[in-house]
């Protein structure tokens, strides 16, 4: 994705923000972040992972 390198500089990634970087459906994201496949957390009702998480995945 062009703007992948934008989102790890950032700790704390929204669903839509690893959609983009994976280059997958926000859908997909949300799907691996409420499996925890992407370790993720909620923020009320906002599921939100991290940078450290999301290298984890790919790594």
């Amino acid at each position: 994705a062009k703007t992948g390198k934008k989102y790890l500089q950032k700790t704390i990634l929204r669903a839509q923000e690893v959609a983009d970087y994976l280059d997958i459906s926000i859908g997909k994201a949300y799907e691996l972040m409420r499996t925890n496949t992407i370790k993720s957390f909620r923020v009320g009702r906002c599921l939100r992972t991290t940078k450290d998480a999301l290298i984890d995945f790919i790594a």
